[in-house]
């Protein structure tokens, strides 16, 4: 713990993200887990947030899908103060976050990763995914165009079908690891 208080303090102003605060207890995957951290692994989870806090130069923020189930050591006061509900407008909010997203991608690489995606054809009626999960969806697709150039294939540019095909995937695999009612996860 003391090194990672020396580690904030060496550090530029910078953002500390703690995603899924409550995933312990989110009732996507049924009653509280045991497995999952609580007594003494929660309290370091807690000192971590408490110190990275402490550090003024730096914004601490924390994230939870499921905001009716936060514990209240999460929202106490010089912790997690404020409370923001975002609810993102299905689909223009998802469009924009994919399109920032494929953006900084192509930035990154360099040179155009997408060729013209129909974003509307891609999300489609699809609303059981979080902007998460789109974000998730599209590193995928950039993921195995990556794999496709490094086996020395010709990697063509993302198309709104690759991204249709991922969406398949996607919810295949939400089919497959979730047992339905039971919150049991394979």
């Amino acid at each position: 713990m003391q090194q990672w208080s020396r580690i904030l303090e060496e550090m530029p102003p910078l953002t500390i993200y703690f995603d899924e605060l409550e995933f312990s207890r989110a009732q996507a995957i049924g009653t509280q887990r045991i497995d999952l951290p609580v007594g003494p692994i929660m309290d370091f989870l807690l000192e971590i947030v408490d110190r990275s806090i402490a550090n003024k130069q730096h914004l601490v923020i924390g994230a939870t899908s499921t905001p009716d189930t936060l514990r209240p050591a999460f929202v106490t006061a010089r912790r997690f103060e404020r409370l923001v509900e975002v609810n993102p407008v299905f689909p223009d909010d998802m469009i924009e976050a994919l399109q920032i997203h494929a953006v900084a991608a192509e930035k990154r690489a360099g040179h155009p990763l997408f060729v013209d995606v129909n974003w509307n054809s891609v999300l489609g009626q699809t609303r059981d995914c979080s902007p998460g999960d789109w974000v998730r969806i599209l590193h995928a697709v950039l993921r195995h165009k990556a794999s496709e150039a490094a086996r020395g294939e010709s990697a063509t540019r993302v198309s709104t079908e690759d991204l249709k095909a991922e969406v398949e995937r996607f919810k295949h695999a939400q089919r497959r690891i979730r047992t339905p009612e039971s919150g049991t996860y394979v």
